[in-house]
């Protein structure tokens, strides 16, 4: 990268490990991470690395990473995620990303240190603008790598996690975005042994009526096979749920999700979930 993208890359990872113990354990705590927010901004990301999905043209995007703002295959690796000013019913967003172009032949390439400014629409829970506010080429060469995958896997965990707190504090949400990622073929093993299959599930957490319920993600580690056609996503919730009798419960969770991609969509093969040993501290919520 050009010395002042280099240098902000470096900064930040050192400081992330540095601080991990102390600073960074409070704030992680003080401002949990908007999950919804978050899965739409991997979403977005993830499908605008495949070659195949239309882009509304209510849309307003730049295309500033491309060569001659001309959309071609690539792979978007997002690095931070800073939600800012939400006022008219609109989300400004900035996102840092690492944006590698798809080489003609072979994997070498020069990657690109990218900020954009993303809009979301609250109303419609939509990216309406993307805007490209920084791009700075790299002075070396690198392996291309694809991120579509992994950024729609993270998206549906966010997102998934999201709606399942909403549901266990009562609220109103339509489970059928989600259920489509689900067929009658996946294996659905929750952390509630009575419980079957995925509609089961939501059912009885929509009935858990907690005043604040918060899945924290920790630990989320995606691994594809050998030929990439089933990714497995592992990852740990610290739930801890206020209840009625303003009492805390506090539990953790260790999740396993295998996935594969049908026409570029998300489809769960294997969903599991079981409880963990008792907890006593919600510790970090790791920034993934």
């Amino acid at each position: 990268m050009k010395a002042t993208a280099h240098f902000k890359q470096l900064f930040i990872t050192s400081a992330s490990i540095l601080l991990f113990t102390t600073t960074f354990l409070a704030s992680a705590a003080d401002k949990p991470l908007d999950y919804q927010l978050q899965g739409k901004v991997y979403q977005w990301y993830g499908f605008l690395d495949q070659s195949r999905h239309v882009i509304p043209d209510s849309t307003s995007v730049d295309f500033g990473e491309y060569k001659n703002a001309e959309r071609t295959a690539g792979a978007h690796h997002i690095l931070t995620i800073t939600p800012e000013v939400k006022e008219n019913g609109k989300q400004i967003i900035e996102v840092e990303l690492e944006y590698l172009s798809k080489p003609d032949l072979g994997r070498a390439m020069v990657g690109q240190y990218v900020i954009q400014s993303l809009t979301l629409d609250l109303k419609t829970n939509q990216i309406i603008v993307s805007k490209t506010e920084l791009n700075e080429f790299d002075n070396f060469e690198s392996n291309y790598r694809s991120a579509s995958q992994s950024n729609l896997i993270k998206a549906f965990i966010y997102e998934w996690t999201d709606h399942i707190d909403k549901l266990s504090e009562g609220k109103s949400i339509s489970n059928a975005a989600l259920l489509k990622a689900f067929g009658v073929n996946t294996k659905f093993s929750s952390e509630e042994s009575r419980i079957s299959n995925v509609k089961q599930y939501l059912s009885e957490i929509a009935k858990q009526g907690y005043k604040q319920s918060r899945r924290a993600i920790k630990n989320l580690n995606i691994q594809p096979s050998e030929d990439h056609q089933i990714y497995t996503a592992s990852f740990q919730y610290v739930w801890n749920a206020l209840n009625h009798d303003g009492e805390n419960e506090l539990a953790q969770m260790g999740l396993e999700l295998e996935v594969k991609f049908v026409d570029g969509k998300l489809k769960i093969v294997s969903y599991k979930a079981k409880f963990l040993p008792p907890v006593t501290d919600l510790g970090a919520e790791i920034r993934c």
